[in-house]
C-alpha cells in the first residue's frame, strides 16, 4: 500500500480504506462459518454496546446503517434461531433484538477463535497505532454524520 504523500494523500487513504472493508468482509465471512462476517458484527452490537436488547433502530443507528439493511440482517439471524425480534412491550411500533440461548452458547464457544481474529489482524500495529487510528476513525465518522445530517 501506497503512503500518502501529497494532495492526493486524502483519496490514498480513502481507497486503503475502502480495500481494508472488502478484504475484511471476504476474510471474515472465510474465517467465521456459522455467521457472515456482517452477521457476526451486527450480533457483536446488539449485545455488547446496550445494557438490554435493543430495538432495530438503536441497532441500525449503532451500526450506521439503515433501518431496512438491519432488518435484513436481524431477519436472517432469527432464521438461523440466534436472535429474537419481538415487539417492545411498551412501544408496539419498536422491535426489540433479543439474543437466543443458541447465541449464548456459540458465542462463548467462539470466543478463542474471535480473539484469535482480531489478534491476528491487529498483529505488528502497536498501541499507539492503535490509539491513532482510533481517534482518527472517530474523527472521520464524526465528519460522515455531519455530511449526512447535511443532506
Amino acid at each position: 500500500m501506497n503512503q500518502p504523500q501529497s494532495l492526493n494523500s486524502r483519496f490514498l487513504v480513502l481507497t486503503a480504506l475502502l480495500q481494508i472493508a472488502n478484504e475484511l468482509d471476504a476474510c471474515g465471512n472465510a474465517y467465521f462459518t456459522e455467521l457472515t462476517f456482517k452477521q457476526w458484527y451486527f450480533m457483536l452490537v446488539v449485545t455488547h454496546l446496550f445494557e438490554k436488547p435493543p430495538t432495530l433502530r438503536a441497532a441500525a443507528d449503532a451500526l450506521g446503517t439503515s433501518h431496512q439493511n438491519a432488518k435484513q440482517i436481524a431477519v436472517k439471524l432469527q432464521e438461523k434461531n440466534y436472535l429474537k425480534i419481538e415487539k417492545d412491550k411498551s412501544d408496539s411500533r419498536s422491535l426489540r433484538l433479543i439474543p437466543t440461548r443458541k447465541y449464548q452458547i456459540a458465542s462463548r464457544q467462539w470466543l478463542e477463535k474471535d480473539r484469535e481474529f482480531a489478534l491476528t489482524i491487529f498483529k505488528d500495529v502497536s498501541l499507539e497505532e492503535l490509539t491513532t487510528l482510533y481517534t482518527a476513525c472517530a474523527k472521520i465518522e464524526k465528519n460522515l454524520k455531519a455530511l449526512q445530517a447535511d443532506k
